[in-house]
């Protein structure tokens, strides 16, 4: 699918196209950053997950003032002592200690391997939801852009049809002067001019209303000023003979199950659900451990002790194994929750896919009919210019006449934006971004 607009529209001071709409919503949209950032916090929890494998160390330092009184403790000292006879003394003693330990985790069956896994894949699924987002804003900056046209070309109707009603005024005030025609041609004739200036201020009004909707899809700080480029939207695969092939929707909604980010994002979750449910399973699992301590001791400053320890251990939390249980159940729930989601998606992908077939079909259908009523009305308003110059139609033939043609001009000039509209939730249903 390409965007097209002319060089002379591209070169324009201040002109806007569907290219620098969307090159300027991708650099000022809140969403798009505040999706990036979350992708960014997905991404810095994979080393989170890494974390009780990786070896910890601690310094510390202290110094205590404390009696010295002996208290024997049964099974801790020989016998003998348990009878010897208590001191008392309230002198201090000092006691300086200093020292540094670590500790390193270095095997815990598989535990923190599940939940490195279970990080990343949440990772790749904050990723493809950040796709995800960037295909929704896209879609609704090119809804905005065609709202904005839509809204212009009515404003240019209604101007057109304005014109048209002052040119009959002056024709109705020349023949009744001339006592050519009664003075409620005159009459009509300046309704019909009043009713056309309140539809022209009305359709300026949609033009600044989707003015600010198309500044709030880009995030610009200031309503969005100039010129839009036309927008004409080219994709092969909704080309005539194509639009209608046996399977194409089916084929499509294939196509569109491996590349829509939504369905890549909730597949991603559920791997990152059943590498939860790994690391739930091994919550039970032994850790196999190293310990290693410096410590510096003792009551005076100038003759302290320096010790080395070296210690490898093993730590089995057995409860694990019953208190997990809660947790892997409302996981498998979860995964289950997930799979509904993912089947609900392609269903809803295909919908999406099959509206848009069906509007492009119905303009395309549309517009022969279109284009001959155009041809029609022209006619049709040309004649009643001349039935009334010759006093063979009434002003309200004319009226009725020069709705029609604008009218007419109107619906194939909308026909047109309809159609590239739809292309662009085609794309957007099949995740293809510019």
């Amino acid at each position: 699918m390409t965007m097209v607009a002319s060089p002379a529209w591209a070169e324009a001071d201040g002109a806007w196209t569907p290219e620098r709409a969307w090159n300027e919503a991708m650099r000022l949209n809140p969403q798009l950053k505040a999706i990036d950032a979350t992708a960014d916090a997905a991404r810095a929890r994979i080393q989170g997950a890494r974390s009780p494998q990786v070896p910890t160390a601690a310094v510390d330092a202290s110094h205590r003032q404390s009696t010295a009184n002996f208290a024997a403790q049964p099974g801790q000292v020989p016998r003998s002592f348990n009878n010897a006879t208590s001191t008392f003394s309230l002198e201090p003693f000092a006691f300086w200690q200093a020292g540094a330990s670590g500790r390193w985790t270095f095997a815990d069956f598989g535990r923190t391997a599940a939940s490195v896994h279970a990080a990343e894949h949440s990772a790749s699924a904050a990723v493809a939801d950040a796709r995800n987002v960037r295909r929704q804003v896209w879609l609704q900056v090119i809804s905005a852009y065609q709202l904005v046209l839509s809204s212009e070309a009515a404003v240019t109707a209604a101007q057109e049809a304005r014109d048209q009603s002052a040119q009959r005024r002056e024709l109705a005030r020349s023949r009744v002067e001339a006592r050519m025609r009664p003075p409620l041609d005159l009459m009509r004739a300046e309704s019909d001019l009043a009713s056309a200036e309140v539809a022209v201020l009305r359709a300026d009004e949609q033009v600044r209303a989707s003015r600010i909707a198309l500044t709030v899809a880009i995030g610009l700080q200031q309503p969005v000023s100039g010129p839009l480029a036309p927008l004409s939207m080219v994709e092969p695969e909704l080309a005539e003979e194509r639009l209608h092939a046996p399977q194409a929707l089916e084929r499509w909604t294939a196509a569109a199950s491996d590349q829509r980010d939504e369905i890549k994002a909730l597949q991603e979750r559920r791997l990152a659900a059943q590498a939860e449910l790994l690391a739930a399973q091994r919550a039970a699992n032994p850790s196999l451990f190293l310990n290693g301590s410096a410590t510096l001791a003792g009551t005076q400053l100038t003759g302290m002790a320096f010790n080395l320890g070296l210690a490898a251990g093993v730590t089995w939390p057995v409860s694990n194994a019953w208190l997990a249980q809660p947790q892997i159940a409302e996981i498998r729930a979860r995964i289950r929750a997930l799979d509904g989601q993912e089947q609900t998606l392609v269903l809803t992908t295909r919908a999406e896919l099959d509206a848009a077939r069906t509007a492009v079909a119905q303009v395309r259908k549309r517009r022969p009919a279109l284009v001959t009523l155009r041809e029609f009305s022209a006619k049709a308003y040309e004649q009643a210019n001349i039935r009334y110059s010759a006093g063979a139609a009434t002003l309200t033939e004319v009226i009725d006449a020069a709705a029609g043609i604008s009218q007419a001009r109107l619906q194939l000039l909308q026909a047109d934006l309809e159609e590239a509209l739809a292309i662009a939730r085609w794309r957007a249903a099949m995740s293809k971004l510019p």
